[in-house]
């Protein structure tokens, strides 16, 4: 199931029993206006953070948190800004991290649950797609990769490898295409990839071709 990024539905509870497998110890965190800070501790009722422009370690109440998730797209979508304290920046945030990161995990199943209701050699491109491209675009963090094995259990290692290395040569033919596209008055992409790389549908073509374009731009 998607995740609304602006509007997640998920318990508070489930928020902050994630912090310490997202954001533990140690870990930097990229801050909205400002320097990314480092996380220090989190316990049962707080957050210790310590960020280069500030004086030593800075303690962020778990209720603190509470008050702004319970607002989150206010907070987040609605009046982020370089005037909100930096507390509330530093929440908005890990928060923020910790929302994304349901996002890349509930499109990661939504793909894994694609490619296993969809055919041959297709099913590979979109994984390879989703592997090289995909989860990595939009807001960090990106979305963890999938493997073969776990998109396509049971079946034969050997012949899904070599379905992979065709899916990645045709993926990277969006290079060929845009320079197809920059050279040639009326290029026909698809014709190109579809004699080179046989088999595939129209939409994994059409998929290539769309990211040839835009890199062409």
């Amino acid at each position: 199931m998607r995740i609304d990024a602006a509007n997640p539905g998920r318990s508070f509870e489930a928020l902050w029993n994630e912090l310490e497998f997202v954001v533990p110890a140690g870990s930097c965190v990229s801050k909205f206006h400002g320097m990314a800070f480092t996380i220090m501790e989190i316990t049962d009722s707080k957050v210790i953070l310590e960020s280069p422009g500030e004086n030593g370690a800075r303690t962020i109440s778990r209720s603190a948190f509470e008050i702004v998730y319970s607002d989150w797209r206010n907070y987040r979508y609605e009046n982020l800004s370089p005037d909100n304290s930096e507390e509330i920046l530093n929440i908005i945030s890990i928060i923020s991290k910790i929302v994304q990161t349901w996002v890349r995990r509930a499109q990661r199943d939504e793909l894994i649950e694609k490619v296993r209701k969809t055919r041959m050699p297709d099913a590979m491109f979109w994984l390879v797609e989703y592997n090289l491209k995909s989860r990595s675009m939009g807001p960090r963090p990106a979305g963890e990769p999938i493997q073969i094995d776990e998109a396509f259990p049971g079946q034969s290692m050997p012949e899904l490898l070599k379905i992979e290395e065709m899916a990645i040569k045709l993926f990277n033919a969006y290079n060929q295409i845009a320079k197809l596209i920059r050279t040639e008055e009326s290029p026909d992409a698809h014709g190109a990839l579809g004699a080179k790389y046989p088999g595939f549908s129209k939409d994994v073509y059409g998929s290539v071709v769309f990211h040839a374009m835009w890199v062409s731009r």
